[in-house]
Order: C-alpha cells, then structure tokens, then sequence
C-alpha cells in the first residue's frame, strides 16, 4: 500500500502553511511517473524535426528499469583444463591451478563455467595485470616512496597448498615485500567462501599493505562477448550493463557504510559549471550493503557476492570496458587496510599525502552464490539476501501497518542583518493542531517527527521553552498516537468492551506514532566547542565538511568525538524518556577519531554507535511511552484469556535515516529512502534490489520531494 507524506509547520502563528508532500511506500519499489509529451514537429528547409518526446527520454534514462530484449544463450569462455578437482557438491565443484594460482567453479546444474580470466592470452593485459586480475588473492602496497603498487600470487609469491575436505588452504609469502598472509577457500552446496587466517598476515619490510581482493576479475567479461550486467549496490540498486569499451574517466569506487571522515576523503572535485552554488550538487548514494552480483546469459548463470567480515573496511569495485584502456568489465571486494591522507607539514597547513602508519585490524571473508535460471536475476537475487538476512537475524518481521510521515519544524537560526536570531516556526501546540486539522478531515495513522526542539537544536539539551512545556509534549503524543486515559482504566473496562481485546488492540492500532528526532553526531559552529568536543581527523585536525556555499548560514558541518556522542544520547534518553526516536546519522555515519588521548578507530566507534542505537530501542520500551505499556497489557490479558503468542502486537524499533545495513536490527522505519542510483554514464538500469530485500521487515519513506529537485511531471 502506498502513503504520502508531508512536511508541516506553522510559522508566526499561522496555522497549516503545507511545506510539501513526498512518496513513500512499504515495500517500495520504484515510483510510477506521470510523464508526458511537450511541442509539436518543427519544420526547418524541408526536414521535420520531431519533437522532444520527455516520455521517452525519461522511461529510456538509467532511472528506470530497461527491458532486456532477446535473450541470448551465453556459453562460458572458460575451461577447467590444467586444473585439479578439489571438492564436489550435488551442484557444483571447485577445481584449482596451482601453477597460476587461480581457480575454476563448474556449476553441475548448467555446466557453466566460472573463473577470473583464460590462463593463457588474456587480452589487453599486461604480465602485471594478468597475475593481479587472475590470483585467487591479490594486493596492493606502498612501496618505501608511498607509490601504489598492485601484486598478484603469480611470479611474485611464493605459495604453499593442502587440501581440505571441502576446498583446500593456502599461504603466500611476497619475500621481496616482506607480506606474508594465509587463508582458505571452501565449497558447500552453493556457496563458496574465501577467507584469511585470523593473524595469518605479517609485515616485515619497508611495504606497506594498501589493499587485498579475492580474485579480483571472477566474472569479468571482456567487452559486450557475453550479454549479462553487474548488480550495484547504489541507491536501491543498478544495473551496469555490458557494452563495447567507451570513454569513461572514473569508475564506481566506493566504500562500503560511507567514507571514513578521519582518513578519507570530504568531498569530491565536481562543478555545476554555472552561478549557483556547487553545493547543489547531489552527493552520491552511500553504500548501505555488503553485496554485489554478477549475471551472465539473462536468468541463465550467476553469482551472488556477500561480505561476510571486514565490511566496514571494504570497498565495492567496478571497472567498465573502456576505463584506462582496460577492455575488460569487472567488479570486485576490495579490503582497505591503509589509505593516504594529508599529514600537515607545516604551519600554514601545506601537507603532503601519505598512508596510515598502522594498518587496520580485521579478518576479510567473502561468499559467492551460484545461482542459475531463474535465479540469476536481480529479483531472486534481493529475496536470496533478504533471506539470508532473516535467518542471521538482521531483519524480522515489522508492524503490520504504514503511516503517513509528517515532519514538524520546530524553531531555528535565521540570518537577520549582521546577527542571527532564532525563530519560532511551530509551537508544540500548534503541531497539535496540526494534527487534529488532519483527523478531521480524515487523515489519520500518522507518523510524525518532531525536529528542531531542543535549546540551540542540540542533542540532548532540554525542550526549547519558546515551543512550550513537556505538558505540552505529553499532549502532543497523546493525541498523535490516540493515548486514553490509563493502563487502569483498560484493565476494568476490557470485559465491557465490544470485541474484547481484538478490538482494543485495533482501536490503538489506529493511533499513529511521535517520534522525536534526534542527531548526535553532527553540528555547526555554534553547537560545538571544537578543542573539546570535536572529533579529529589523522592530521590532527577537526573533522569537517565544507559546502561549496559560502552564502550558506552554516558552510561548515563538524563532527562530534565519539564518547560526546555517547554522552548527548544517553542525555536525550533522560530528557525523553519514553518518547520514540528518529535517529539521524548514528546508523548512517562510520568514522575513526584521532583526538589525542581519546583515538579510537571505524571499527572501535561502529560498536559504539551501535551500541547506541540499542539503548534507544530500549529506552522507548519497544512503543513509545504509555502506548507501550498499554500493548504489554494487552499482551497479558490475553495470554490470561488462552491467546496466542501470535497475537501479541509487536514492538517498534527506531526510525533511521538511511541506515546501513549493521543499523537495520534496531530499525522498524527507513527514512530517506534513495528512489534512484547515483547515474553514472555506465549504469543501465536503476532497479528495485533493496527495496525487494527490505519489504515486510522495514517501512520505507522517500525523500521530500517539495524539498527536492523533482519536476512537477514526476511527482
């Protein structure tokens, strides 16, 4: 079923200004476009210029799914010839070359045959790309120049075989590198998962490890020789499809949870080329999951890809033909163990770029699912990973039902002359009436996000006294999520009640849902005290993000030191108890903090983060307040009347705003949901992956869209 959703506020006391209206559907997949036809045929010296069809060139843009047309039969290009059978299962076996340290997968089910590139005569690759492409693990170093140099097993390592029961292990010793490392690759059923020894890698010269891959080229394609695409994980999934080798300057390169602000990069060199601001320019769709996939022959073989450990310091890898004269399609899981980033030299803050002294610490695992026929789509690929997510216990079953998300402005910051004053947008009694002009006029089952309502809009600061009492909030709630008078109250009337407790239990579900935003993570000039509070980056340096707007009220966004971080949130537990949570940014953000004394690393502060967001799962009782209490009755009563575990109402997890994947346990809401990939020039297709892996375990709610830059034709 389908909702919108809208923004409200009321400023300077006039009641319901409409700030607009976005899409939002549970089960999301892709929105529907009224699109049209504009002009007629120009006629110009005898020839007809037919008019722009916006129809479609919409339809026929990488924001839709494109039909695939003739399917073609695929065979493999590859053979297990040279190669030794080292395990078996009922649908595939895993063969392996010792002498050129690559492998073969045969799935029994369609004899296809998979593998990274021929043993002899690759094409357009050179002796150093051949032994990096085709090992079955392969690195990248910095050299005692900080150079970038990438290495595969073959003619650079020496390395050491034994086969297991189900696969066969492996250890390398790069001796002119001084890198040694070991791991394991195994079969079961269709899974095959590569893996490295828990410690099994050492240092021991002046190279530095930069990066490692498994097979970096399995199910490279060169050309269009073979009709299939790559499965993106961008925004709610893309389709990069084979085609001859183009012209491309960048490939997709992206890190898996978001860049890690203390090391990486803040922002991208990219220009509109006109007057406005750079600032206009939309970020790129973060990588929320740790998976890809691979497709050869439409819905006749392919792989799905999963990360398994070391998400957080991976990266998702995808070179289309034509990139740097490589004429070779190919993506891959790049494990980040160093990267470069801008040390001061001097005081006027020049720098040059060197790697992270200490690599970080974690253990790579990757898994490949061979999947065929049906199967080897991008819809059977979403309910495979949706299955795997349920049975680790990442996703659950939701609440049955969807609201209509409204967000409340409470008050803010305005420039006025050379000063900036607050303003009061919405009061909490008038977000009240809001809410009882929708219900009369037949808009109920809301979601409702109160933002902006804490003293200088700071996480957990007390209630803004300029928007009204907690009295005031308590009613606010009450009315949002329809709150009777008490638990009490319930109990004695449940006999009387037409319906009994089914038809209690539906008259609360109808009430809706307040939630109360909250962002403990970033904040502008104003909120932050940068010597104590801010989290610092490997330069020793604030963490910053700077827009290219300098008309901006606040052009600089900082970053909150984790244990501040920490301390915020378990204030904002106190100050509102009770209340639900909509939580920006702690599912979203992953980043390192160099603070001196205080240093803690991506994986040390992922933890945490998350750590966070179960106190506030918690602490809202599963529902929000008195509300909860009330269906925890309910749930009594009726297993005192003989019913059903089934029958007890589930509970409410947070609202996020876009989360990563490690977020979604604590989540029953997704809020900015991305309705389409970031379209890049080598994207085909936009198509609805996450939103086919989220449906039935968490609500979805697109952007605003009065906010945003859709043309009126596409709302």
């Amino acid at each position: 079923m389908s909702r919108r959703s809208m923004a409200f506020t009321s400023t300077f006391g006039v009641r319901l200004p409409v700030f607009g209206v976005f899409l939002s559907l549970l089960g999301l997949l892709l929105p529907i476009l009224a699109v049209f036809t504009c002009g007629n045929a120009v006629r110009a010296e005898g020839m007809t210029v037919a008019p722009i069809d916006r129809q479609t060139m919409e339809i026929a843009s990488n924001r839709h799914v494109q039909p695939y047309g003739e399917i073609k039969t695929v065979t493999s290009t590859l053979d297990t010839d040279g190669f030794q059978l080292v395990a078996r299962t009922d649908v595939a076996e895993l063969w392996l070359s010792e002498a050129y340290h690559t492998i073969r997968i045969v799935d029994l089910r369609t004899g296809y045959v998979w593998g990274a590139i021929p043993l002899e005569g690759a094409r357009n690759l050179n002796a150093s790309w051949r032994s990096y492409a085709g090992s079955i693990v392969s690195i990248e170093v910095y050299d005692s120049r900080n150079v970038e140099r990438r290495y595969g097993l073959l003619g650079n390592a020496k390395v050491e075989y034994s086969l297991l029961e189900d696969g066969f292990a492996f250890s390398a010793d790069f001796e002119q590198l001084g890198i040694a490392l070991a791991g394991s690759i195994r079969l079961v059923g269709n899974k095959i998962t590569f893996e490295l020894e828990e410690g099994s890698l050492v240092e021991r010269g002046s190279y530095r490890l930069k990066s490692l891959a498994f097979l970096p080229f399995l199910g490279s394609v060169f050309g269009d020789e073979i009709e299939g695409w790559f499965l993106l994980p961008d925004g709610p999934g893309t389709l990069m499809r084979f085609r001859p080798p183009g012209s491309y300057v960048a490939g997709y390169d992206n890190r898996i949870y978001g860049t890690d602000l203390a090391v990486g990069e803040l922002s991208e060199p990219q220009s509109l080329g006109t007057s406005r601001p750079n600032d206009y320019v939309v970020s790129p769709n973060q990588v929320l999951v740790p998976v890809y996939g691979i497709v050869h022959g439409i819905r006749q073989d392919g792989l799905l890809c999963v990360i398994e450990e070391g998400a957080h310091y991976a990266s998702i890898v995808a070179t289309p033909a034509g990139l740097n004269n490589m004429r070779y399609n190919s993506i891959m899981a790049r494990f980040e163990y160093r990267q470069s980033y801008s040390r001061t030299a001097t005081r006027s803050g020049a720098g040059a770029l060197v790697p992270q002294e200490h690599m970080n610490i974690f253990t790579p695992k990757q898994s490949l699912y061979l999947l065929c026929g049906a199967q080897a789509d991008y819809d059977q690929m979403a309910v495979l990973y949706r299955d795997l997510l349920t049975a680790d216990g990442t996703l659950g079953r939701s609440l049955d039902e969807i609201h209509l998300h409204i967000c409340i402005l409470g008050a803010d910051v305005r420039p006025v002359a050379l000063w900036k004053q607050w303003s009061t947008f919405t009061t909490v009694s008038e977000a009240k009436g809001i809410i009882e002009s929708l219900r009369a006029g037949g808009v109920d089952d809301l979601l409702v996000v109160l933002r902006n309502y804490t003293d200088g809009n700071v996480a957990g600061r007390s209630l803004n006294s300029r928007l009204g009492s907690l009295e005031e909030l308590e009613d606010l709630r009450r009315e949002v999520e329809r709150l009777p008078g008490g638990i009490g109250d319930l109990q004695e009337g449940i006999e009387g009640l037409q319906g009994g407790i089914d038809g209690l239990r539906e008259e609360f579900s109808a009430g809706g849902r307040l939630l109360l935003y909250i962002d403990p993570v970033r904040a502008n000039e104003d909120q932050i005290n940068l010597r104590l509070q801010a989290a610092h980056s490997m330069n020793k340096n604030p963490i910053r993000i700077q827009r290219d707007n300098r008309t901006a009220l606040y052009p600089d966004t900082y970053f909150y030191r984790p244990d501040v971080i920490e301390q915020a949130t378990l204030q904002h537990t106190r100050a509102f108890s009770g209340y639900g949570a909509a939580v920006d940014q702690l599912g979203s953000r992953l980043f390192g903090d160099y603070s001196t004394g205080k240093e803690s690393t991506r994986a040390d502060n992922m933890q945490r983060f998350l750590s966070l967001l179960s106190e506030l799962r918690e602490q809202q009782g599963g529902l929000s307040g008195q509300q909860g209490g009330i269906h925890e009755q309910l749930g009594g009563l009726a297993e005192r009347q003989g019913g059903h575990e089934s029958d007890k109402h589930p509970g409410h997890g947070l609202a996020l705003y876009t989360p990563n994947q490690i977020a979604w346990p604590y989540a029953d809401t997704f809020l900015d949901f991305p309705l389409v990939g970031g379209q890049y020039l080598f994207e085909t297709d936009t198509v609805p992956f996450l939103p086919i892996v989220l449906k039935g375990s968490i609500a979805l709610f697109g952007p605003f869209l009065n906010t945003g830059y859709f043309e009126r034709d596409r709302l």
